[in-house]
C-alpha cells in the first residue's frame, strides 16, 4: 500500500486535542443535593490537586478518533497494489483539422475524447498512461501517470487544430517511449479518424477510429493571373463524400460578384475558373454555400499584391531574429531605427516596436502597430504588473480574431519569459497562459489594427 498524498496523514494530529479534552479535569460548581452516595466518584475528582484525570475508555472518544482516522485516510488517498504489475499505455490523439468534422456527433474530436476518458476510468490501480498529442510535430502532454484526475484534465484540454498532423511520427515516438518506459511491453492506443498500417510493431498498436459517412467538399486551392487589367482566378474544389452538386460563390473585396453550380462525383477534384474580375481588386474569396461536416475548408481567400510593398518601421535594440523573420516577406520594405531616434518620414503602413524602451509616448496617427514586450504606456492604458513564469500558450476560444492564428499551433510553443499585463479597454485577448494572463492582445478601430505581445 502507498499514499498518493502522504501529507494528508498530518490530519491525524487532530487526535491529540481530542484526547486532551478527555483527560483535562472538569471544573465543578458547589450545589446542594439530597444525597452524596451517587456522587462519590465526583467527590474524589474534586479533591485531587492535579488538573488531569485518568483517561477512561468511552464510546464517544473511540468514535471521534475513528472519524479523524477516516478523514486523514481520505486526504492521503491510499493505493493498494496487487501482486501483478500494471500495464503502461501510451495514448496518441490526432488533432488534425479533420477531427473537427461532425459526421460523428458531436464531432470526431469529442467522440475520441469521450472514448479516451472512458478508457481512463477503466484503468486498473497499477496501470499508467502517457498522453501524446499528434499535431504538426508530436508533443508529450504528460509523462507516465496513474492519477486519473490528472489524465482526464489533459484529455479535456486537447483541441483539434486548423492544420495537418503528423500521426506517423507521433506513433513512432510512442513506440520509442514504450521501449524506454515499460518493462512489460505496454500498449499504444491511437485515437484518430483513420488507421495507419505498416508502422513498426503492430502487435501492441490499437486504433480507435472516430469516423462516419462524412460528406465534405473543400476549396483546396485558389490562385490568380492578371492580364489586360483584368484578373482571372483559378479555384480547385474537391469532393470527399458521395456525388453531389454544390454552389460556389465568388466575392471580390467582400462583394458578391458571381455564383456557379458544380457537379462533383465521389472523390473527384475539379478546377473552376472565374474571369472578368476588375484589375483593381485586392482580395478574392471563393466559398461553398452548402454546409457539410467540416466547415473549416469551405472558403479560400487570396490577396492580390501586384507591385505593392508594405512600408514598415521597426524600432528595436538589435533583435536579429525578428529582423530575419520579417525579411522573409518579399512584400515588406523594412526601415530600422533605434529607440528614441527621430525620423524625417513617418509615412509607414506598419510600425513594429520591440522592447520596453521602443514604444514612444505619442503613437503614430496612422498605420497598423505591433508591440513586443512593452513597458507601461499611458496612451494605451497599458500597465505592466510584473513578470510571468515560463508557461505554455493557449488560444482563447471564441475570439473574433481567431483567423489570425489559423496557421499557428500555440500549444507547440513554450514562453520562457513574459510580462504580466492588464487588458486595456478595447483590447481582446487572443493568446493566454494557463492562468489566463494575456500573451497576445488585439485591438481594431476604424480599420486600424494593433497587436500587443507580452513577450
Amino acid at each position: 500500500m502507498s499514499f498518493r498524498n502522504p501529507w494528508g496523514l498530518l490530519a491525524l494530529l487532530f487526535i491529540i486535542p481530542i484526547v486532551l479534552l478527555y483527560i483535562l479535569k472538569k471544573q465543578h460548581e458547589d450545589r446542594t443535593v439530597s444525597s452524596t452516595m451517587l456522587w462519590q466518584q465526583v467527590s474524589r475528582d474534586l479533591q485531587a490537586t492535579s488538573p488531569w484525570q485518568r483517561l477512561r475508555t468511552r464510546l464517544l472518544l473511540i468514535l471521534q478518533i475513528f472519524a479523524v482516522i477516516l478523514f486523514a485516510l481520505s486526504l492521503a488517498r491510499p493505493t493498494f497494489f496487487g501482486g501483478e504489475g500494471g500495464t503502461h499505455y501510451i495514448t496518441v490523439i490526432d488533432t488534425s483539422a479533420r477531427m473537427q468534422a461532425t459526421d460523428v456527433k458531436p464531432s470526431r474530436m469529442e467522440a475520441s475524447r469521450i472514448a479516451l476518458i472512458d478508457f481512463i476510468d477503466r484503468m486498473k490501480v497499477r496501470d499508467t498512461m502517457t498522453i501524446v498529442r499528434a499535431s504538426q510535430q508530436p508533443f508529450v502532454l504528460t509523462g507516465p501517470s496513474s492519477d486519473k484526475a490528472v489524465l482526464k484534465q489533459y484529455a479535456n484540454e486537447i483541441e483539434a487544430s486548423n492544420g495537418k498532423s503528423d500521426l506517423s511520427s507521433a506513433i513512432q515516438l510512442s513506440q520509442t517511449l514504450l521501449q524506454d518506459q515499460s518493462e512489460n511491453g505496454g500498449q499504444i492506443h491511437v485515437y484518430s479518424d483513420h488507421i495507419l498500417l505498416g508502422i513498426g510493431n503492430q502487435e501492441n498498436l490499437q486504433f480507435y477510429v472516430a469516423s462516419g459517412n462524412g460528406q465534405n467538399v473543400a476549396i483546396t486551392h485558389i490562385a490568380y493571373d492578371i492580364r489586360d487589367n483584368y484578373v482571372t482566378a483559378l479555384s480547385r474544389v474537391a469532393n470527399y463524400g458521395e456525388e453531389r452538386i454544390v454552389t460556389l460563390e465568388l466575392k471580390v473585396d467582400g462583394m458578391l460578384q458571381n455564383v456557379k453550380e458544380v457537379s462533383l462525383s465521389a472523390e473527384e477534384e475539379v478546377p473552376v475558373y472565374w474571369s472578368d474580375i476588375p484589375g483593381s481588386a485586392q482580395e478574392i474569396e471563393v466559398s461553398i454555400s452548402e454546409e457539410d461536416d467540416l466547415k473549416l475548408d469551405n472558403t479560400g481567400i487570396v490577396t492580390i499584391n501586384e507591385d505593392y510593398l508594405i512600408k514598415a518601421l521597426m524600432v528595436t535594440e538589435r533583435n536579429i531574429f525578428l529582423e530575419r523573420a520579417i525579411s522573409l516577406r518579399d512584400d515588406i520594405e523594412l526601415v530600422k531605427s533605434n529607440p528614441g531616434e527621430s525620423l524625417e518620414s513617418t509615412d509607414f503602413h506598419l510600425y513594429i516596436y520591440d522592447g520596453s524602451t521602443a514604444l514612444p509616448d505619442k503613437l503614430p496617427e496612422d498605420g497598423h502597430i505591433i508591440v513586443f514586450s512593452p513597458s507601461s504606456h499611458e496612451g494605451l492604458g497599458l500597465l505592466v504588473e510584473g513578470e510571468l513564469p515560463p508557461s505554455g500558450a493557449k488560444q482563447k476560444t471564441q475570439s473574433q480574431y481567431s483567423n489570425l492564428l489559423q496557421y499557428v499551433e500555440p500549444e507547440d510553443y513554450q514562453i520562457a519569459k513574459a510580462k504580466k499585463l492588464n487588458v486595456p479597454q478595447g483590447f481582446s485577448t487572443l493568446l493566454q497562459n494557463g492562468e489566463g494572463n494575456p500573451l497576445l492582445m488585439i485591438d481594431e478601430q476604424d480599420g486600424r489594427k494593433m497587436a500587443v505581445f507580452s513577450f
